[in-house]
């Protein structure tokens, strides 16, 4: 926000009617930012989006140095000041009309089924007035029945832990509202959320990964950095050219370069879903781009639910450009979006000062 005062509306009209001759810059200005590609891939762009205080969707194209192995990323990063949380999710919780008392009353009966994640987000917000800002698939999951492998804990009430023979790490949002990621076994009293992962990628700073698989697939994940910030990444897979996929030691290389300590694994293949709400919209839309063609109905989800008042009221303006990419000599024209103290549309303002 800017500190000196100014007429939003003169400002607004330079934006939108100014031209941008990308001529102007070198190509590599289109490409540069804080993502540090693996040893062996080159960042081809980068594009941020915001989607409240503290939550940032980025937009990641990578490519093998070979230029034949395209990467589409799709990166979560939620810092500690963030004004959200993270909700674990499954079919049948969030049912229309619960509240508090009857979800913590049903939870030992839930019923094990699939959904996908995009409705699960719904339910939650049709269940509880709730602004899901950004949404992504969890666990490993029995495909005849839908049971997570893992650990699944929602509003404090405990589903399971560890399925049978499984021995998950997991992903947790804590009572005090921090975040951590622990191994399987570890006490959960003080959990408020959590969904598990099949494995660790990186532990203690360290590439645990096995490099011996060199499968490229779609990935799903989630990483924290020292300092409390929460990471989830999706790579897309399987459809070459526009993305061939990430191996394991590929991804958790990408987690490392990123400052990332601690990462699990999530569910890939054509379960790895990531959507989000980009701010001044209210419309949360799938990012990638699943393998196979639609999105898949999956077992547990991870949403991030904004905890500023979504009340209209406007706060500040969002500026993108039309598009992503432009060769030299492009007209580039720009589109602004009203947005409110919690990432919500807004109208924007006629004419007023705004600071």
């Amino acid at each position: 926000m800017k500190t000196e005062r100014f007429k939003f509306k003169h400002v607004l009209s330079l934006l939108l009617s100014c031209t941008i001759l990308a001529s102007v810059l070198p190509l590599e200005a289109l490409a540069v930012g804080k993502i540090t590609p693996p040893d062996d891939k080159v960042l081809i762009s980068q594009t941020n989006y915001t989607l409240t205080s503290g939550v940032t969707e980025t937009d990641v194209f990578l490519n093998a140095s070979s230029g034949n192995a395209q990467i589409a990323g799709y990166m979560l990063t939620v810092e500690p000041t963030a004004q959200a949380t993270f909700k674990a999710s499954y079919k049948g919780y969030y049912a229309a009309g619960s509240t508090l008392d009857s979800r913590k009353n049903s939870a030992s009966n839930l019923t094990w089924a699939l959904e996908s994640t995009s409705n699960q987000a719904a339910a939650y917000e049709k269940a509880t007035g709730g602004n899901v800002i950004a949404a992504t698939n969890g666990d490993y999951y029995n495909m005849q029945t839908g049971q997570p492998l893992g650990y699944l804990i929602m509003e404090g009430n405990l589903i399971q832990k560890n399925n049978g023979h499984s021995n998950e790490p997991y992903f947790a949002v804590l009572k005090d509202g921090s975040y951590a990621i622990r191994d399987a076994g570890t006490d959960c009293s003080d959990v408020q959320e959590a969904i598990s992962g099949p494995f660790y990628l990186v532990h203690d700073g360290k590439i645990v990964a096995d490099a011996a698989n060199t499968d490229l697939m779609p990935r799903n994940s989630i990483g924290m950095k020292p300092d409390g910030t929460v990471v989830t990444f999706v790579a897309d897979g399987r459809q070459y050219p526009y993305s061939v996929g990430m191996t394991l030691y590929e991804l958790a290389s990408y987690y490392c370069k990123q400052g990332v300590t601690e990462a699990i694994y999530l569910d890939g293949g054509g379960s790895a879903t990531f959507a989000s709400k980009r701010e001044g919209t209210n419309t949360l839309e799938i990012r990638n781009s699943p393998s196979d063609g639609v999105e898949r109905t999956v077992s547990s989800a991870l949403l991030l639910v904004s905890t500023a008042a979504q009340d209209g009221t406007f706060d500040h303006a969002a500026v993108q450009p039309n598009n992503q990419l432009y060769t030299p000599g492009s007209t580039v024209q720009f589109t602004a979006s009203g947005v409110d103290a919690s990432g919500g549309p807004a109208e924007l303002p006629s004419d007023t000062t705004w600071q």
